[in-house]
Protein backbone atom coordinates (compact mmCIF):
# COMPACT_ATOMS: atom_id res chain seq x y z
CA UNK A 1 0.00 0.00 0.00
CA UNK A 2 2.19 2.79 -1.22
CA UNK A 3 1.03 6.39 -1.17
CA UNK A 4 1.02 8.33 -4.40
CA UNK A 5 2.36 11.87 -4.67
CA UNK A 6 0.01 12.43 -7.58
CA UNK A 7 -3.06 13.92 -6.02
CA UNK A 8 -6.07 15.61 -7.44
CA UNK A 9 -6.14 19.30 -6.36
CA UNK A 10 -9.92 19.08 -5.92
CA UNK A 11 -9.40 16.38 -3.27
CA UNK A 12 -7.31 18.77 -1.17
CA UNK A 13 -10.02 21.40 -1.08
CA UNK A 14 -8.01 23.71 -3.34
CA UNK A 15 -10.11 25.77 -5.74
CA UNK A 16 -10.06 24.91 -9.41
CA UNK A 17 -10.59 27.91 -11.65
CA UNK A 18 -12.18 27.62 -15.07
CA UNK A 19 -13.73 30.03 -17.54
CA UNK A 20 -17.07 29.56 -15.78
CA UNK A 21 -15.48 29.80 -12.33
CA UNK A 22 -12.71 32.47 -12.52
CA UNK A 23 -10.57 33.39 -9.53
CA UNK A 24 -11.94 36.22 -7.40
CA UNK A 25 -11.06 39.72 -8.57
CA UNK A 26 -8.35 41.55 -6.69
CA UNK A 27 -9.69 44.39 -4.57
CA UNK A 28 -9.13 47.94 -5.76
CA UNK A 29 -5.93 49.58 -4.47
CA UNK A 30 -8.02 51.92 -2.34
CA UNK A 31 -9.85 49.00 -0.71
CA UNK A 32 -6.56 47.21 -0.04
CA UNK A 33 -5.13 50.31 1.64
CA UNK A 34 -8.31 50.83 3.70
CA UNK A 35 -8.24 47.20 4.89
CA UNK A 36 -4.60 47.57 5.88
CA UNK A 37 -5.47 50.71 7.83
CA UNK A 38 -8.14 48.81 9.78
CA UNK A 39 -5.61 46.09 10.59
CA UNK A 40 -3.15 48.70 11.84
CA UNK A 41 -5.77 50.43 13.99
CA UNK A 42 -6.47 47.12 15.71
CA UNK A 43 -2.82 46.77 16.71
CA UNK A 44 -2.23 47.55 20.40
CA UNK A 45 1.09 49.23 19.52
CA UNK A 46 -0.38 51.76 17.12
CA UNK A 47 -0.09 55.41 18.15
CA UNK A 48 -2.86 57.21 16.21
CA UNK A 49 -1.71 60.66 17.32
CA UNK A 50 1.78 60.16 15.92
CA UNK A 51 0.65 58.39 12.73
CA UNK A 52 -2.50 60.35 11.89
CA UNK A 53 -1.11 61.32 8.48
CA UNK A 54 -1.28 57.69 7.36
CA UNK A 55 -5.08 57.62 7.33
CA UNK A 56 -6.28 56.10 4.01
CA UNK A 57 -9.08 58.64 3.57
CA UNK A 58 -6.47 60.76 1.84
CA UNK A 59 -6.80 58.32 -1.07
CA UNK A 60 -10.33 59.63 -1.61
CA UNK A 61 -9.26 63.26 -1.45
CA UNK A 62 -6.20 63.45 -3.67
CA UNK A 63 -6.13 64.00 -7.42
CA UNK A 64 -3.42 61.33 -7.86
CA UNK A 65 -3.85 57.55 -7.87
CA UNK A 66 -1.64 54.94 -6.25
CA UNK A 67 -1.13 51.64 -8.07
CA UNK A 68 1.41 49.76 -5.97
CA UNK A 69 5.03 48.73 -6.20
CA UNK A 70 6.69 47.30 -9.30
CA UNK A 71 10.01 45.99 -10.46
CA UNK A 72 11.06 46.44 -14.07
CA UNK A 73 13.48 43.75 -15.27
CA UNK A 74 15.10 46.27 -17.59
CA UNK A 75 15.99 48.34 -14.52
CA UNK A 76 17.79 45.52 -12.69
CA UNK A 77 14.88 44.76 -10.38
CA UNK A 78 14.89 48.16 -8.69
CA UNK A 79 11.73 49.04 -6.82
CA UNK A 80 9.40 51.69 -8.24
CA UNK A 81 6.17 53.14 -6.88
CA UNK A 82 3.52 53.58 -9.59
CA UNK A 83 1.25 56.63 -9.71
CA UNK A 84 -1.05 58.56 -12.00
CA UNK A 85 -0.38 62.25 -11.45
CA UNK A 86 -3.02 65.00 -11.45
CA UNK A 87 -2.91 65.08 -15.26
CA UNK A 88 -3.52 61.31 -15.41
CA UNK A 89 -0.01 60.60 -16.65
CA UNK A 90 1.76 57.46 -15.40
CA UNK A 91 4.73 58.10 -13.13
CA UNK A 92 7.15 55.62 -11.60
CA UNK A 93 9.15 56.98 -8.65
CA UNK A 94 12.09 55.35 -6.92
CA UNK A 95 12.08 55.51 -3.11
CA UNK A 96 14.67 58.31 -3.13
CA UNK A 97 12.51 60.33 -5.56
CA UNK A 98 9.86 60.75 -2.85
CA UNK A 99 11.41 64.08 -1.95
CA UNK A 100 9.84 67.55 -1.98
CA UNK A 101 10.26 67.99 -5.76
CA UNK A 102 9.11 64.47 -6.68
CA UNK A 103 5.94 64.63 -4.57
CA UNK A 104 5.14 68.18 -5.70
CA UNK A 105 5.47 66.99 -9.32
CA UNK A 106 2.84 64.28 -8.71
CA UNK A 107 0.45 67.01 -7.56
CA UNK A 108 1.52 69.37 -10.38
CA UNK A 109 2.67 71.78 -7.68
CA UNK A 110 -0.84 72.10 -6.17
CA UNK A 111 0.19 73.12 -2.68
CA UNK A 112 -3.46 73.13 -1.50
CA UNK A 113 -3.71 69.34 -1.39
CA UNK A 114 -0.26 68.99 0.11
CA UNK A 115 -1.01 71.58 2.82
CA UNK A 116 -4.34 69.92 3.68
CA UNK A 117 -2.97 66.39 3.79
CA UNK A 118 0.43 66.89 5.39
CA UNK A 119 0.64 70.26 7.15
CA UNK A 120 4.01 71.08 8.71
CA UNK A 121 4.19 72.42 12.25
CA UNK A 122 5.88 75.64 11.15
CA UNK A 123 3.73 76.19 8.04
CA UNK A 124 3.87 74.74 4.56
CA UNK A 125 3.66 70.98 4.01
CA UNK A 126 5.75 68.21 5.49
CA UNK A 127 7.50 66.34 2.69
CA UNK A 128 8.83 63.61 5.01
CA UNK A 129 5.33 62.77 6.26
CA UNK A 130 4.03 62.85 2.69
CA UNK A 131 6.75 60.45 1.52
CA UNK A 132 6.12 58.12 4.46
CA UNK A 133 2.37 58.01 3.83
CA UNK A 134 2.65 57.54 0.05
CA UNK A 135 5.22 54.75 0.27
CA UNK A 136 3.35 53.10 3.16
CA UNK A 137 0.10 52.80 1.21
CA UNK A 138 1.93 51.76 -1.95
CA UNK A 139 3.42 48.95 0.13
CA UNK A 140 -0.06 48.03 1.37
CA UNK A 141 -1.24 47.72 -2.22
CA UNK A 142 1.78 45.52 -2.86
CA UNK A 143 3.57 44.25 -5.92
CA UNK A 144 1.80 44.77 -9.23
CA UNK A 145 2.48 44.04 -12.89
CA UNK A 146 3.49 47.40 -14.38
CA UNK A 147 2.81 46.33 -17.98
CA UNK A 148 -0.77 45.31 -17.11
CA UNK A 149 -1.31 48.83 -15.73
CA UNK A 150 0.17 50.51 -18.81
CA UNK A 151 3.46 51.61 -17.23
CA UNK A 152 6.65 51.67 -19.27
CA UNK A 153 10.07 51.07 -17.70
CA UNK A 154 11.46 54.39 -16.51
CA UNK A 155 14.63 55.74 -18.02
CA UNK A 156 17.75 54.71 -16.09
CA UNK A 157 19.59 57.73 -14.79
Amino acid sequence: MGMSNDRDPTDAGEPVYTIDNPPPARPAPEATAAAEWERILASPTFDARRRGHLHPRFLERVPIRLYGVAQFDECFGRCFFLYRDTAGEPRALRPEEHDRAGIAALFAGDEGYLLALWPADGGGWDDERAAEALMFFQGCIGLVDPAALGFEPPDEQ
